[in-house]
């Protein structure tokens, strides 16, 4: 059978338009059976969206809902269908449709409706349609996800963040959690955490437009506050002087910055033959290698600390540093690092395979 549910991942800031949206009634349907005519024809329908023929796609979905009104995968594409064309009274009317039965798609169906529901200007119900998802599939990385976003488009940032954080317990492979989560740190300025998820986020997708961001703010965040100084050859350190300590006690490790700052500084000014990346390299190891060192001493606590920090200080053990740094940079289009990915592919391919088989802890 050909596999259609093709759930839902919208960017990090959403716009609200119009007033639409009903209340979720339990599933009682059951999906008729899909023939092998059927199942060709969605296939070909399927192909025409992926090449933005949504129009072609719709027509086609219609057709096979016109001789077989149970199909509960021609309904849910035809739903993302009007949903990715931008039709989202449509897609909302097929989204709730297909809520009405017990399928494997219900937990798609809701993600479609409460996408809708958002687009449409009623995040509250997107919200409500989101947690019920949640109720009846609480290990849908997508429901906690988009939760999470119309969480943070309702200015509920706290509530967004232990989305992202549920979201990450049940899925610790998808990127836009990391990088979502990674954004909500920055603002609330938890350096390290925000580091952390953001690094996480480029293992997992380090070559897209969405990573060249992620990879310069973990650049800056490295910096430690050092900056240029109005006068030739002096510079500028902004000092943190402490943050929270709700997510893990990150404090030391956060006044180390300002000190691998000012080498990097010095080194970039006085070592001209030291590229950026082995820069970058060395600071990260750095501030990995202090984080390690008190591995064993968990004097604190927090989702950052207990979830994000086991990680990189294992790698730090394992000396992956090198192979995560050049991995994750390859959205800097630079020719040392794919120069060196090439000629280091087994120590790199030897990082991800240790990256993926790493147990992640659950909450």
């Amino acid at each position: 059978m050909v596999k259609t549910q093709r759930l839902i991942a919208i960017v990090l800031v959403l716009t609200s338009v119009g007033l639409a949206g009903q209340d979720i009634k339990a599933p009682t349907r059951t999906p008729a059976a899909q023939t092998d005519k059927h199942r060709d024809q969605l296939r070909e329908a399927v192909r025409l969206h992926d090449q933005r023929n949504y129009d072609g796609a719709i027509a086609a979905y219609l057709e096979i809902l016109k001789e077989n009104p149970d199909d509960i995968s021609a309904l849910y594409e035809l739903g993302f269908s009007y949903f990715v064309k931008g039709e989202y009274e449509k897609s909302l009317d097929i989204a709730n449709k297909g809520s009405q039965y017990k399928s494997d798609q219900l937990a798609g169906f809701y993600t479609l409706m409460g996408n809708n529901l958002d687009h449409l200007g009623q995040g509250e119900k997107a919200i409500k349609v989101y947690k019920e998802g949640i109720k009846q599939f609480p290990s849908n990385v997508q429901l906690h996800y988009n939760l999470a976003i119309a969480l943070m488009s309702a200015k509920k940032a706290d509530e967004a963040k232990k989305s992202f954080k549920n979201a990450l317990s049940v899925g610790p492979d998808h990127p836009s959690s990391h990088l979502g989560l990674s954004q909500l740190y920055q603002n609330d300025n938890y350096k390290i955490p925000a580091l952390m998820a953001a690094c996480r986020f480029l293992v997992l997708e380090p070559k897209t437009p969405r990573s060249a961001a992620a990879l310069k703010m973990v650049d800056q965040i490295l910096q430690g506050g050092v900056q240029e100084g109005s006068d030739p050859g002096k510079i500028t350190v902004y000092m943190d002087t402490g943050g929270k300590t709700d997510e893990g006690d990150f404090n030391s490790t956060t006044a180390v910055l300002s000190v691998i700052g000012v080498g990097r500084h010095l080194k970039a000014t006085k070592d001209k033959s030291k590229s950026e990346i082995r820069l970058f390299i060395e600071n990260l190891s750095t501030m990995l290698t202090i984080m390690a060192e008190n591995m064993s001493k968990p004097q604190s606590s927090g989702f950052a600390w207990d979830y994000y920090r086991p990680y990189f200080c294992e790698m730090a053990n394992r000396k992956f540093v090198e192979p995560f740094c050049y991995y994750i940079s390859q959205s800097a289009q630079s020719e040392e690092v794919d120069r060196w990915l090439t000629m280091n592919f087994e120590l790199v391919r030897e990082f991800l395979a240790w990256s993926k088989s790493y147990q992640w802890a659950k909450r």
